[in-house]
């Protein structure tokens, strides 16, 4: 065996081999480099992220929020300076819903009772262990208008694999749309 290599298959693409106890050059070494970052350019990297199983991708839409009821917002799409003339309900996320938790479900020791109209996205928390109590509210506030100017704007998402939930109320059971939670809404403690 030689000591030069062919790397690539044809002489016009050969590259200097290197004796042993040489002096290396830096000729020589750029030449590795030039033809080394030459045959990285034509290779395809592996793909990074997988295709959808699905033909119907993810679709993200802004909307702004007409009502709000215990599992659901009453929703028309928004486009920053247009109302859409059709409601659409946008499911809330699984922990801000009331469906799952209400009636005496116990979740991590704690049941909750929702009390009053949605609107006032409150609720009592009561550990198991020692009937501590605390009082609930959904911060931030979702705030509902008819102006859709003066209401809160969300983003939601449809087209998800797997399909959403159909343990809500009957009105949002065909809701194909899921508020994407970008506010970071969550359930805490309210103060007086």
């Amino acid at each position: 065996m030689s000591d030069t290599q062919n790397i690539t298959g044809t002489n016009a693409d050969r590259l200097p081999g290197f004796a042993r106890n040489e002096q290396l050059g830096a000729g020589k070494l750029n030449r590795w480099v030039d033809k080394t970052n030459q045959n990285s350019q034509q290779l395809r990297p592996p793909s990074q992220v997988m295709p959808p199983k699905s033909s119907a991708g993810a679709v993200v839409q802004m909307f702004s929020i007409r009502y709000v009821y215990s599992d659901y917002l009453w929703c028309f799409t928004w486009d920053g300076e247009n109302r859409g003339e059709e409601g659409i309900a946008v499911l809330k996320p699984w922990l801000l819903r009331e469906s799952p938790f209400d009636n005496g479900v116990e979740r991590l020791g704690i049941t909750y009772e929702y009390s009053g109209f949605p609107q006032l996205q409150t609720r009592v928390a009561t550990r198991t262990s020692d009937s501590e109590t605390e009082d609930q509210i959904v911060v931030p506030f979702y705030r509902a208008h008819l102006n859709a100017d003066e209401a809160d704007i969300i983003f939601a998402i449809s087209g998800v694999l797997g399909g959403l939930d159909d343990d809500v109320q009957a009105a949002a059971a065909e809701a194909t749309w899921l508020d994407l939670n970008t506010d970071g809404r969550m359930w805490a403690k309210a103060t007086t």
